[in-house]
């Protein structure tokens, strides 16, 4: 079930950011779009485990 949920929360993301939507005049066009895209896919993973990491991470001080 995780995994399931794993791969529609990628796919949201995905449409959200246009993957269905590339007007693209050329294959160069075409991959530089998806390549930006995954991009953005990678930011907005690594920014949802930061904010868990703050938000559910007890404070452990300065060392």
């Amino acid at each position: 079930m995780a995994i399931r949920r794993t791969i529609e929360s990628v796919f949201s993301v995905l449409k959200y950011y246009g993957i269905e939507n590339i007007l693209a005049r050329s294959i160069v066009g075409f991959q530089q779009t998806v390549e930006l895209i995954v991009l953005m896919l990678i930011s907005h993973k690594l920014l949802l485990k930061v904010l868990y990491y703050l938000i559910y991470q007890p404070f452990r001080g300065f060392r």
